[in-house]
């Protein structure tokens, strides 16, 4: 693979593939890529590869891709919660990856709605010293315009401070509410995306390679006529 920002592409993929039955090669591809990066992560911050726990792919509402010459190089994972539920604060993503502090700070602005930004994954052979520009902010902008188009009151996310992850949320606008959590012994700066907060990355090129992309994005979720199983009579 030769890295060339002009042959990236964008694709919505719903988080489960009954969703979209006919892209299960698809998944298993974006499977394979979340597993290796995250597992070879794991091992950089010095734990053992198998903490990772698959179950956290497949629990997701929604994922996006970016896709260079036909191989995944970017990827970020959504849910989407109600903050009041009950089950919502219990979730084990949400106990491990933020504090009672954060939940507070959101409650206090009126958040009912919000958009979780997981598993933030750019491409070693697509960092910006090779591409010309940052991938990364590419991916977050493209985060932030899913979670305006779901009309959700707030996206978080639980950004490494010791990696490019939360420099690059606060380029695009994002708010600190928790700063110096320690997330797997990594520090880590809990942010939140307000919808009046955003900002275009401040790299034009990143800006303007992010809304072509949104423009020309292929979409794969299911519709909502198509979004439950065709139910079986039984009489």
């Amino acid at each position: 693979m030769t890295p060339n920002a002009a042959d990236l592409t964008y694709t919505l993929l719903p988080g489960r593939p009954w969703a979209a039955p006919a892209h299960v090669a698809l998944y298993d591809r974006a499977f394979a890529f979340w597993e290796q990066f995250w597992s070879k992560t794991l091992e950089d911050i010095g734990l053992d590869r198998r903490k990772l726990a698959t179950d956290e792919f497949w629990r997701q509402d929604l994922m996006s891709l970016v896709e260079m010459q036909g191989e995944i190089v970017g990827m970020h994972l959504y849910t989407f919660f109600p903050l009041q539920a009950l089950a919502t604060r219990r979730l084990g993503y949400c106990t491990r990856y933020y504090n009672d502090e954060y939940f507070a700070a959101l409650t206090a602005r009126g958040v009912t709605t919000m958009m979780s930004m997981e598993f933030f994954s750019v491409h070693p052979a697509c960092r910006t010293k090779t591409l010309g520009l940052s991938l990364g902010s590419v991916i977050g902008r493209l985060s932030c315009l899913v979670g305006l188009a779901h009309g959700v009151d707030v996206m978080i996310g639980s950004a490494r401070a010791d990696v490019p992850a939360a420099a690059i949320g606060y380029d695009l606008g994002a708010i600190p509410l928790v700063k110096g959590f320690e997330v797997n012994g990594c520090p880590t700066d809990l942010i939140a995306f307000f919808p009046d907060k955003l900002t275009a990355p401040s790299d034009r090129k990143a800006a303007d390679l992010a809304d072509k992309l949104w423009r020309t994005r292929t979409d794969l979720r299911a519709r909502p006529t198509e979004s439950l199983p065709a139910l079986k009579s039984v009489a």
